[in-house]
């Protein structure tokens, strides 16, 4: 199943993010600034954040709205999104539960909308001066290497649905 492919993907993304934020913030103290060894604790930094980042779009495909081909249903093809609503309830049995990923889930959506895959202005709070962007910031909709360990634990929830509603 091409979901169970996607979140297993997630779960090493998430996997490998944790471990280079954990060295990198572990090291980054006593890197030496001169140093051009590779990894430095800033590429171990960089490599979690585009690891949330890619672990959060590979989550959303699920939600995507996908194309058909022979063989593949759309993600909103009636019996597809039956499918993910029986799923989302398995891992999220609880009301509370639920509106907690929700919320979680609209959050990475408006980070890929609006700073990940587009470059919306206002979303990334653009500043000009004349012709010039003199400034611009992340929202709180940004994903971080903070995400990492919400992705993970929504990613397992989520494959384990998938794993026990539709076994390989």
């Amino acid at each position: 199943m091409l979901w169970q492919s996607a979140l297993f993907d997630c779960q090493r993304f998430v996997a490998t993010g944790i471990r280079a934020l954990q060295w990198g913030t572990a090291n980054v103290a006593c890197q030496d600034p001169t140093a051009s060894d590779y990894p430095t604790p800033w590429d171990a930094l960089l490599s979690a954040r585009a690891l949330a980042t890619t672990a959060a779009i590979g989550l959303l495909t699920i939600f995507n709205r996908g194309r058909p081909a022979v063989g593949v249903a759309a993600n909103l093809d009636t019996k597809v999104k039956d499918y993910r609503e029986l799923c989302l309830r398995t891992a999220y049995p609880t009301p509370e539960a639920r509106a907690e990923f929700d919320s979680f889930i609209a959050r990475l959506k408006a980070a890929r909308d609006g700073l990940i895959a587009h470059a919306d202005a206002d979303a990334q709070q653009f500043e000009q001066t004349g012709a010039t962007v003199t400034s611009f910031r992340p929202t709180e909709a940004e994903v971080t290497p903070r995400d990492l360990e919400a992705i993970g634990a929504h990613v397992d929830r989520l494959l384990s649905a998938v794993t026990n509603l539709c076994p390989v």
